[in-house]
């Protein structure tokens, strides 16, 4: 499985960079949506500096419905930044070239799906 150390990193703020980042994840979902699997299950460990760590979720994806459980089996609460599908990472992904300065991205190189995503936001006044 990939990790950190197989993540390429892009600089959005570098001429070019936000090009070659909606370029990888385009290339790596068209061979996602060939061999994926209709229903799936994946874990998701979601961190932001606010509102703050959310920790390991399971998350089940079946057909178009997503649900969440927490690390002690119950229903998570879903929320539209911290709990989505594989194709709901892959959009953020998309959004990110346009709104981050820095992303490190690393893909399944079986599955294609994307193993590890970190965002840098860019300047705000909450930073």
């Amino acid at each position: 499985m990939a990790g950190i150390c197989d993540a390429r990193t892009f600089s959005l703020q570098t001429l070019g960079e936000g090009d070659s980042l909606r370029a990888a994840p385009r290339r790596e979902r068209e061979l996602w949506r060939a061999g994926s699997p209709r229903n799936y299950r994946f874990l998701l460990w979601v961190g932001c500096f606010c509102p703050g760590l959310r920790g390991w979720l399971l998350m089940d994806v079946r057909g178009s419905e997503v649900r969440a459980w927490d690390r002690a089996g119950k229903p998570a609460p879903f929320n539209d930044w911290n709990t989505f599908s594989i194709d709901g990472l892959f959009d953020n992904l998309e959004r990110a070239a346009d709104r981050d300065a820095v992303v490190q991205v690393a893909f399944d190189p079986r599955g294609h799906f994307p193993a590890y995503v970190r965002t840098v936001a860019l300047p705000s006044p909450d930073m």
